[in-house]
């Protein structure tokens, strides 16, 4: 008994056409045909003695490639079409799904702008109204610090008609103390 398998190496990798697999090789030949798929590629051909351990094996192999026949072509190129197809539909599948969730959140997006949006010039409105108020108020505070100044030097200094008129008695009491003099 040997081991006995045949990989096809392409520019892609390696592809597995027979897995290796224990045959009694000594009580029938190991024949078969194998689809190889795509060429160009080589094909490895696996011979194995791993199960014998104490024994040498003397192994005479005969290879025949031949082309395939035009079903075979056609019926392999029309597999490998229904594999990729199945391949496409699931992608397809999941690329919807993602398509979905997608646009959902898309939308969603868009709505929640519009909205920010529309704060957006709604507090543009009220920073101008606000922004008026601020004008008007510190003008307002200004004022108010004129004023203040104003009343507080009258409070301490007096009012000029106080002053005139305390002048006045001031003039008439020293004319008085003149004229008793």
């Amino acid at each position: 008994d040997i081991g006995f398998g045949v990989t096809a190496e392409r520019e892609e990798g390696v592809t597995t056409v027979k897995k290796e697999i224990r045959q009694d090789a000594h009580l029938e030949s190991i024949k078969g045909r194998f689809l190889v798929g795509s060429v160009p590629c080589a094909l490895i051909f696996t011979f194995n003695n791993e199960y014998s351990w104490f024994r040498e094996k003397k192994i005479n192999y005969k290879i025949k490639v031949t082309p395939p026949s035009i079903k075979n072509i056609i019926n392999g190129r029309r597999t490998r079409a229904k594999s990729a197809l199945s391949v496409v539909l699931d992608d397809k599948k999941s690329a919807e799904s993602r398509l979905e969730r997608v646009s959902s959140k898309h939308s969603t997006m868009v709505e929640e702008i519009e909205t920010m949006e529309k704060q957006l010039e709604e507090m543009k409105k009220s920073r101008g109204v606000v922004e008026k108020e601020e004008e008007w108020l510190k003008t307002r505070v200004q004022l108010r610090d004129i004023q203040q100044s104003l009343l507080s030097r009258r409070l301490t200094e007096g009012w000029e008609d106080e002053n005139e008129e305390e002048s006045k008695r001031e003039d008439e009491s020293d004319s008085v103390k003149r004229a008793e003099i």
